[in-house]
């Protein structure tokens, strides 16, 4: 997923720069740059989004390693699960 959004950030920035490069005065497009900024914070909110959730699964991962019980093993196995970003 976040490789996709990364792929989409790198061709709008792409597009953006082609576009300001076909520009006479090389001023971007108003429209252009409202892309660019909203891609870019979504991208971020997503990402941060990630880490708060995959921190969960790593502690419960270390846990688990640790102490290899049925129980950490459930922990790390419902986290993991709920790493899973719908």
């Amino acid at each position: 997923m976040f490789i996709l959004l990364n792929l989409v950030m790198l061709y709008s920035v792409a597009k953006m720069r082609f576009a300001i490069k076909s520009m006479p005065n090389l001023f971007p497009n108003e429209n252009l740059v409202i892309v660019h900024v909203l891609l870019s914070t979504l991208v971020s909110a997503l990402w941060l989004v990630y880490r708060v959730y995959d921190t969960r699964n790593t502690k419960a991962h270390v846990v688990y390693l640790e102490n290899q019980t049925t129980e950490n093993y459930y922990a790390w196995f419902y986290s993991s699960y709920d790493a899973i970003i719908p």
